[in-house]
């Protein structure tokens, strides 16, 4: 999170270029993490990742996928 944080930093013109483009509505910052088999699922964001993407245009999404503990074959 923090190489995102920092690449919307210093990227930030160009991000806000490609936002008003799309418009802001259409971009998300999706972040995929392992859902865990637990009573409490807490995930915290930094507030640094938060501003830099919210000062872009940009929301900021955590998407929770099972991961099977079977190798795949692909």
């Amino acid at each position: 999170m923090r190489d995102a944080a920092a690449f919307l930093r210093s990227n930030r013109a160009t991000v806000e270029k490609l936002v008003k483009q799309v418009g802001s509505g259409n971009v998300v910052l999706d972040f995929g993490i392992r859902l865990r088999d637990t009573f409490t699922r807490c995930d915290t964001l930094p507030p640094d990742l938060l501003k830099a993407a919210g000062d872009c245009g940009i929301a900021v999404r955590i998407s929770r996928y099972p991961i099977s503990d079977e190798p795949s074959e692909v």
